[in-house]
Protein backbone atom coordinates (compact mmCIF):
# COMPACT_ATOMS: atom_id res chain seq x y z
CA UNK A 1 0.00 0.00 0.00
CA UNK A 2 1.74 3.13 -0.96
CA UNK A 3 2.28 5.89 1.78
CA UNK A 4 -0.83 8.64 -0.10
CA UNK A 5 -3.53 5.50 0.35
CA UNK A 6 -2.45 4.60 4.15
CA UNK A 7 -3.26 8.07 4.94
CA UNK A 8 -6.59 7.94 2.94
CA UNK A 9 -7.49 4.55 4.86
CA UNK A 10 -6.68 6.25 8.20
CA UNK A 11 -9.06 9.49 7.03
CA UNK A 12 -11.55 7.09 6.43
CA UNK A 13 -11.30 5.27 9.70
CA UNK A 14 -11.24 8.35 11.80
CA UNK A 15 -14.62 9.40 9.75
CA UNK A 16 -15.94 6.38 10.46
CA UNK A 17 -15.60 6.46 14.17
CA UNK A 18 -16.92 9.93 14.36
CA UNK A 19 -19.73 9.33 12.42
CA UNK A 20 -20.75 5.83 14.05
CA UNK A 21 -20.36 3.81 11.05
CA UNK A 22 -20.54 -0.15 11.57
CA UNK A 23 -19.44 -3.04 10.01
CA UNK A 24 -22.88 -4.31 9.42
CA UNK A 25 -23.17 -0.64 8.02
CA UNK A 26 -25.67 0.80 11.07
CA UNK A 27 -24.81 3.46 12.82
CA UNK A 28 -22.80 3.12 16.31
CA UNK A 29 -23.38 5.32 19.21
CA UNK A 30 -20.09 7.46 19.91
CA UNK A 31 -17.97 5.86 23.23
CA UNK A 32 -19.59 6.92 26.31
CA UNK A 33 -18.50 7.31 30.09
CA UNK A 34 -19.06 3.71 31.70
CA UNK A 35 -21.73 3.14 33.60
CA UNK A 36 -21.83 3.24 37.66
CA UNK A 37 -21.21 0.03 38.78
CA UNK A 38 -24.16 -2.30 39.70
CA UNK A 39 -24.63 -2.69 43.73
CA UNK A 40 -23.66 -6.42 42.86
CA UNK A 41 -19.97 -5.76 41.61
CA UNK A 42 -17.39 -5.50 44.23
CA UNK A 43 -15.43 -2.23 44.10
CA UNK A 44 -11.65 -1.90 42.71
CA UNK A 45 -9.30 -1.92 45.41
CA UNK A 46 -6.14 0.48 45.34
CA UNK A 47 -3.07 1.03 47.65
CA UNK A 48 -1.94 3.97 49.56
CA UNK A 49 0.80 5.13 51.76
CA UNK A 50 -0.28 7.56 54.40
CA UNK A 51 1.64 10.75 55.69
CA UNK A 52 1.89 13.46 58.13
CA UNK A 53 3.06 16.63 58.31
CA UNK A 54 6.30 17.43 60.23
CA UNK A 55 6.04 18.18 63.75
CA UNK A 56 5.22 16.34 66.60
CA UNK A 57 2.74 17.04 69.61
CA UNK A 58 -0.60 18.28 68.77
CA UNK A 59 -3.01 20.43 71.61
CA UNK A 60 -6.39 21.28 71.21
CA UNK A 61 -7.13 23.36 68.61
CA UNK A 62 -4.06 22.03 66.35
CA UNK A 63 -4.97 20.01 63.12
CA UNK A 64 -3.68 16.81 62.51
CA UNK A 65 -3.20 16.74 58.49
CA UNK A 66 -2.72 13.60 56.76
CA UNK A 67 -1.84 12.94 53.17
CA UNK A 68 -2.69 9.69 51.33
CA UNK A 69 -0.34 8.99 48.09
CA UNK A 70 -2.60 6.08 45.85
CA UNK A 71 -0.83 3.57 43.51
CA UNK A 72 -2.81 5.36 40.71
CA UNK A 73 -4.74 8.81 40.64
CA UNK A 74 -7.75 8.51 42.16
CA UNK A 75 -10.76 12.10 42.66
CA UNK A 76 -12.75 12.56 45.17
CA UNK A 77 -17.04 12.71 45.73
CA UNK A 78 -18.47 13.44 48.76
CA UNK A 79 -16.18 13.61 51.78
CA UNK A 80 -14.38 10.57 52.29
CA UNK A 81 -12.90 10.45 55.73
CA UNK A 82 -9.68 8.61 56.76
CA UNK A 83 -9.85 7.09 61.03
CA UNK A 84 -7.34 7.72 62.99
CA UNK A 85 -6.89 6.37 66.58
CA UNK A 86 -6.22 8.61 69.37
CA UNK A 87 -6.01 6.58 72.63
CA UNK A 88 -9.64 4.89 73.20
CA UNK A 89 -11.19 7.03 70.46
CA UNK A 90 -11.74 7.13 66.65
CA UNK A 91 -11.30 10.11 64.83
CA UNK A 92 -12.00 10.78 61.66
CA UNK A 93 -10.12 13.24 59.22
CA UNK A 94 -12.14 14.70 56.65
CA UNK A 95 -11.54 15.10 53.11
CA UNK A 96 -9.37 18.57 52.68
CA UNK A 97 -9.57 19.92 48.84
CA UNK A 98 -6.62 21.39 47.28
CA UNK A 99 -7.95 24.80 47.15
CA UNK A 100 -4.54 26.28 47.07
CA UNK A 101 -3.13 24.58 44.43
CA UNK A 102 -6.58 24.90 42.39
CA UNK A 103 -6.89 20.93 41.89
CA UNK A 104 -10.72 20.23 42.29
CA UNK A 105 -12.30 17.10 43.84
CA UNK A 106 -13.58 15.81 40.76
CA UNK A 107 -9.85 15.92 38.95
CA UNK A 108 -7.60 12.66 39.43
CA UNK A 109 -4.39 13.23 41.30
CA UNK A 110 -2.35 10.86 43.12
CA UNK A 111 -2.87 12.61 46.32
CA UNK A 112 -5.43 13.54 48.32
CA UNK A 113 -5.51 15.18 51.88
CA UNK A 114 -7.43 14.87 55.24
CA UNK A 115 -7.62 17.41 58.23
CA UNK A 116 -8.60 16.59 61.96
CA UNK A 117 -8.96 19.12 64.78
CA UNK A 118 -8.12 18.19 68.38
CA UNK A 119 -10.19 18.63 71.12
CA UNK A 120 -10.01 18.64 74.37
CA UNK A 121 -10.86 15.28 75.18
CA UNK A 122 -8.45 13.70 73.16
CA UNK A 123 -5.18 12.46 74.58
CA UNK A 124 -2.41 10.00 73.53
CA UNK A 125 0.54 9.86 74.70
CA UNK A 126 1.94 7.34 72.79
CA UNK A 127 1.15 8.54 69.60
CA UNK A 128 -1.77 8.30 67.16
CA UNK A 129 -1.92 5.06 64.82
CA UNK A 130 -3.95 4.08 61.41
CA UNK A 131 -5.38 0.99 60.45
CA UNK A 132 -4.91 -0.73 57.09
CA UNK A 133 -9.01 -0.02 56.79
CA UNK A 134 -8.66 3.25 58.07
CA UNK A 135 -10.76 4.62 54.86
CA UNK A 136 -14.75 5.42 55.49
CA UNK A 137 -16.40 5.99 52.78
CA UNK A 138 -19.73 6.60 54.86
CA UNK A 139 -20.17 10.06 53.86
CA UNK A 140 -18.33 10.17 50.25
CA UNK A 141 -16.30 7.75 47.79
CA UNK A 142 -12.42 7.95 46.30
CA UNK A 143 -12.80 6.75 42.52
CA UNK A 144 -10.45 5.82 39.94
CA UNK A 145 -10.31 7.61 36.08
CA UNK A 146 -12.98 5.51 34.78
CA UNK A 147 -15.25 6.90 37.58
CA UNK A 148 -15.79 3.61 39.64
CA UNK A 149 -15.83 3.26 43.51
CA UNK A 150 -12.07 2.29 44.67
CA UNK A 151 -11.63 0.64 48.17
CA UNK A 152 -8.15 1.35 49.74
CA UNK A 153 -5.66 -0.63 51.95
CA UNK A 154 -3.21 1.54 53.01
CA UNK A 155 0.00 -0.51 53.28
CA UNK A 156 2.36 1.85 55.62
CA UNK A 157 2.13 5.47 57.34
CA UNK A 158 4.88 8.05 57.71
CA UNK A 159 6.08 10.16 60.37
CA UNK A 160 6.35 13.29 58.13
CA UNK A 161 5.97 13.92 53.96
CA UNK A 162 8.50 10.87 52.60
CA UNK A 163 9.92 9.23 56.17
CA UNK A 164 12.54 6.84 55.22
CA UNK A 165 11.28 4.24 57.65
CA UNK A 166 7.61 4.28 57.81
CA UNK A 167 5.51 2.39 60.14
CA UNK A 168 2.99 -0.73 59.91
CA UNK A 169 -0.84 -0.09 59.45
CA UNK A 170 -1.70 0.43 63.73
CA UNK A 171 1.55 0.85 64.81
CA UNK A 172 1.83 3.97 67.15
CA UNK A 173 3.57 6.97 65.39
CA UNK A 174 5.40 7.88 69.00
CA UNK A 175 6.47 11.73 67.79
CA UNK A 176 2.88 12.17 66.91
CA UNK A 177 1.31 12.52 70.54
CA UNK A 178 -2.12 14.49 71.49
CA UNK A 179 -2.20 15.88 74.99
CA UNK A 180 -5.56 17.29 74.07
CA UNK A 181 -5.23 20.77 76.05
CA UNK A 182 -4.17 23.96 74.61
CA UNK A 183 -0.41 24.60 73.50
CA UNK A 184 0.89 26.72 76.82
CA UNK A 185 1.35 30.55 75.85
CA UNK A 186 5.15 31.87 76.37
CA UNK A 187 5.11 34.27 78.89
CA UNK A 188 6.16 37.85 77.22
CA UNK A 189 4.76 41.17 78.77
CA UNK A 190 2.05 39.98 80.93
CA UNK A 191 2.79 40.74 84.06
CA UNK A 192 3.63 44.23 83.28
CA UNK A 193 0.48 45.22 81.19
CA UNK A 194 -1.56 43.48 84.25
CA UNK A 195 0.32 46.17 86.79
CA UNK A 196 -0.52 48.92 84.15
CA UNK A 197 -4.16 48.10 83.76
CA UNK A 198 -5.87 51.65 84.97
CA UNK A 199 -3.19 52.81 86.76
CA UNK A 200 -4.37 56.25 85.64
CA UNK A 201 -7.63 55.61 87.19
CA UNK A 202 -9.59 55.28 90.57
CA UNK A 203 -9.65 51.85 90.17
CA UNK A 204 -6.03 50.40 89.61
CA UNK A 205 -3.28 49.63 89.61
CA UNK A 206 -3.95 46.04 90.61
CA UNK A 207 -2.81 45.87 94.15
CA UNK A 208 -2.32 42.20 94.32
CA UNK A 209 0.46 41.42 91.40
CA UNK A 210 3.22 43.42 93.64
CA UNK A 211 1.90 41.60 96.47
CA UNK A 212 2.03 38.02 95.22
CA UNK A 213 4.86 35.41 97.03
CA UNK A 214 3.82 32.35 96.06
CA UNK A 215 1.57 31.93 98.42
CA UNK A 216 -2.51 32.02 97.56
CA UNK A 217 -4.33 35.24 98.14
CA UNK A 218 -7.28 34.85 100.78
CA UNK A 219 -10.56 35.78 99.31
CA UNK A 220 -13.18 37.06 102.26
CA UNK A 221 -16.58 38.23 102.02
CA UNK A 222 -19.24 39.66 104.02
CA UNK A 223 -22.74 38.12 104.35
CA UNK A 224 -24.60 41.71 103.98
CA UNK A 225 -27.45 42.17 106.03
CA UNK A 226 -30.62 40.31 104.93
CA UNK A 227 -31.10 36.53 103.69
CA UNK A 228 -30.84 37.58 99.84
CA UNK A 229 -27.75 39.22 100.35
CA UNK A 230 -26.44 35.76 102.36
CA UNK A 231 -27.44 33.72 99.52
CA UNK A 232 -25.47 35.83 96.87
CA UNK A 233 -22.89 36.07 98.87
CA UNK A 234 -22.75 31.85 99.96
CA UNK A 235 -22.98 31.51 95.76
CA UNK A 236 -19.92 34.20 95.23
CA UNK A 237 -18.03 32.05 97.51
CA UNK A 238 -18.87 28.83 95.94
CA UNK A 239 -17.77 30.45 92.72
CA UNK A 240 -14.32 31.35 93.80
CA UNK A 241 -14.07 27.97 95.33
CA UNK A 242 -14.59 26.09 91.58
CA UNK A 243 -12.13 28.39 90.29
CA UNK A 244 -9.54 27.94 92.66
CA UNK A 245 -9.88 24.43 92.42
CA UNK A 246 -9.68 24.69 88.16
CA UNK A 247 -6.59 26.82 88.32
CA UNK A 248 -4.76 24.36 91.12
CA UNK A 249 -5.44 21.61 88.44
CA UNK A 250 -4.78 23.63 85.74
CA UNK A 251 -1.40 25.23 86.95
CA UNK A 252 -0.06 22.63 89.29
CA UNK A 253 -0.63 25.68 91.94
CA UNK A 254 -3.11 27.76 94.01
CA UNK A 255 -3.22 31.48 93.56
CA UNK A 256 -6.39 31.88 95.58
CA UNK A 257 -8.08 30.10 98.48
CA UNK A 258 -11.80 31.08 100.23
CA UNK A 259 -10.83 31.90 103.55
CA UNK A 260 -14.74 32.63 104.86
CA UNK A 261 -16.72 35.16 106.28
CA UNK A 262 -15.59 38.73 107.79
CA UNK A 263 -17.87 41.21 108.96
CA UNK A 264 -19.80 43.71 107.14
CA UNK A 265 -17.80 46.62 106.03
CA UNK A 266 -19.06 50.18 105.25
CA UNK A 267 -17.40 50.86 102.10
CA UNK A 268 -17.81 54.05 100.58
CA UNK A 269 -16.52 56.36 97.47
CA UNK A 270 -14.52 58.42 100.51
CA UNK A 271 -12.39 55.58 101.38
CA UNK A 272 -10.51 55.13 98.12
CA UNK A 273 -7.22 55.24 99.71
CA UNK A 274 -8.41 51.57 100.50
CA UNK A 275 -6.42 52.34 104.51
CA UNK A 276 -8.74 49.66 105.52
CA UNK A 277 -7.48 47.01 103.37
CA UNK A 278 -5.40 43.97 104.81
CA UNK A 279 -2.15 42.94 102.90
CA UNK A 280 -2.47 39.92 100.38
CA UNK A 281 -6.65 39.91 101.01
CA UNK A 282 -9.07 40.19 98.36
CA UNK A 283 -12.33 41.12 99.80
CA UNK A 284 -15.95 40.60 98.83
CA UNK A 285 -18.44 43.63 99.94
CA UNK A 286 -22.65 43.11 99.67
CA UNK A 287 -23.60 46.43 98.36
CA UNK A 288 -26.43 46.35 96.50
CA UNK A 289 -26.28 50.35 95.98
CA UNK A 290 -23.30 50.56 94.10
CA UNK A 291 -23.67 47.63 92.12
CA UNK A 292 -27.03 48.06 91.05
CA UNK A 293 -26.03 51.50 89.06
CA UNK A 294 -23.31 49.20 87.78
CA UNK A 295 -24.00 46.25 86.70
CA UNK A 296 -23.50 42.64 88.32
CA UNK A 297 -20.37 42.79 89.83
CA UNK A 298 -18.10 45.33 90.07
CA UNK A 299 -13.65 45.57 91.05
CA UNK A 300 -11.80 47.70 92.24
CA UNK A 301 -8.55 46.75 91.62
CA UNK A 302 -6.30 49.08 93.86
CA UNK A 303 -7.95 47.42 96.70
CA UNK A 304 -8.27 44.25 95.89
CA UNK A 305 -11.82 44.68 96.58
CA UNK A 306 -15.01 42.93 94.50
CA UNK A 307 -18.57 44.10 95.27
CA UNK A 308 -22.05 42.00 94.58
CA UNK A 309 -25.27 42.28 95.41
CA UNK A 310 -28.39 40.11 95.96
CA UNK A 311 -29.84 40.73 92.38
CA UNK A 312 -27.08 38.51 90.64
CA UNK A 313 -29.41 35.53 92.22
CA UNK A 314 -31.51 36.32 89.40
CA UNK A 315 -29.39 38.58 86.74
CA UNK A 316 -26.24 35.94 87.40
CA UNK A 317 -22.78 36.94 89.08
CA UNK A 318 -19.94 37.85 87.72
CA UNK A 319 -17.70 37.25 90.51
CA UNK A 320 -14.93 35.24 88.23
CA UNK A 321 -15.39 37.81 85.99
CA UNK A 322 -14.36 40.42 88.03
CA UNK A 323 -11.55 38.48 90.11
CA UNK A 324 -9.72 38.66 86.67
CA UNK A 325 -10.04 42.69 87.29
CA UNK A 326 -8.71 42.55 90.00
CA UNK A 327 -5.65 40.62 88.27
CA UNK A 328 -5.13 42.96 85.72
CA UNK A 329 -7.05 41.98 83.02
CA UNK A 330 -9.75 44.02 80.64
CA UNK A 331 -12.09 43.07 78.46
CA UNK A 332 -11.21 41.52 75.30
CA UNK A 333 -10.82 44.53 72.68
CA UNK A 334 -13.32 43.01 70.14
CA UNK A 335 -15.94 42.43 72.37
CA UNK A 336 -18.84 44.16 72.68
CA UNK A 337 -17.87 45.93 76.21
CA UNK A 338 -14.41 47.08 74.83
CA UNK A 339 -12.60 49.41 77.52
CA UNK A 340 -11.17 52.58 76.73
CA UNK A 341 -7.36 51.86 75.31
CA UNK A 342 -5.98 53.72 78.40
CA UNK A 343 -7.15 50.87 80.68
CA UNK A 344 -4.40 48.41 79.16
CA UNK A 345 -3.92 44.88 80.65
CA UNK A 346 -4.01 41.82 80.02
CA UNK A 347 -7.00 40.59 77.42
CA UNK A 348 -9.53 38.34 78.51
CA UNK A 349 -11.07 35.93 76.33
CA UNK A 350 -14.46 36.84 75.01
CA UNK A 351 -16.23 34.43 77.06
CA UNK A 352 -14.79 35.66 80.48
CA UNK A 353 -15.16 39.10 78.84
CA UNK A 354 -19.05 38.10 78.24
CA UNK A 355 -19.10 36.49 82.25
CA UNK A 356 -21.27 34.07 83.88
CA UNK A 357 -20.58 31.47 86.44
CA UNK A 358 -17.70 29.26 84.90
CA UNK A 359 -16.42 31.39 81.98
CA UNK A 360 -12.24 31.28 82.20
CA UNK A 361 -11.15 29.59 79.50
CA UNK A 362 -7.71 27.33 79.70
CA UNK A 363 -5.85 30.07 78.26
CA UNK A 364 -7.70 32.60 80.38
CA UNK A 365 -6.20 30.74 83.45
CA UNK A 366 -3.03 29.68 81.55
CA UNK A 367 -2.06 33.30 81.73
CA UNK A 368 -2.51 33.78 85.34
CA UNK A 369 0.60 31.60 85.16
CA UNK A 370 2.41 34.22 83.46
CA UNK A 371 1.21 36.91 85.97
CA UNK A 372 1.48 35.35 88.94
CA UNK A 373 4.66 32.53 88.47
CA UNK A 374 4.65 29.48 90.73
CA UNK A 375 8.45 30.62 91.15
CA UNK A 376 9.00 34.04 92.84
CA UNK A 377 11.96 35.46 94.62
CA UNK A 378 11.45 37.41 97.97
CA UNK A 379 13.35 38.98 100.36
CA UNK A 380 13.75 38.56 104.22
CA UNK A 381 10.08 40.54 104.32
CA UNK A 382 8.78 38.09 102.18
CA UNK A 383 7.65 40.99 99.38
CA UNK A 384 8.62 40.19 96.04
CA UNK A 385 11.47 41.60 94.47
CA UNK A 386 11.89 39.33 91.38
CA UNK A 387 9.73 37.20 89.00
CA UNK A 388 11.66 34.22 87.82
CA UNK A 389 9.73 33.27 84.49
Amino acid sequence: MSKTLWIWGAMLAIVAAACGGGTDGQPVPPPMTPAPLSPETPARSVGAQVWLRTGGGYYAGDKIVLQAFFEERVSVRGVPRLAIEVGDHVRLASYSPWVEEEIPPEQPFVRQRFAYEVVPEDDDRDGISIAADAFDFSHGALLDRAGRELEVEIHSVGAWLFSPDPVSPGEALWSHYVTGTPRPRVCTNERERALSYNADSVLGPPVLIEEWNGTPFLFYFTPGYTEDDRQAAEHSLDLVEDFSERVKDQLGYSILEVGGWIENVEWSDEERDCSWRIARQITGIMDTETVARVGTGYARPKCALYLEWAGALEQGFGTVHELYHLFGFAHHPESSKPEPARARGVSMSHRLTDGGEHPATYDDIDALRCVFPETVSVNANQAPIAIVY
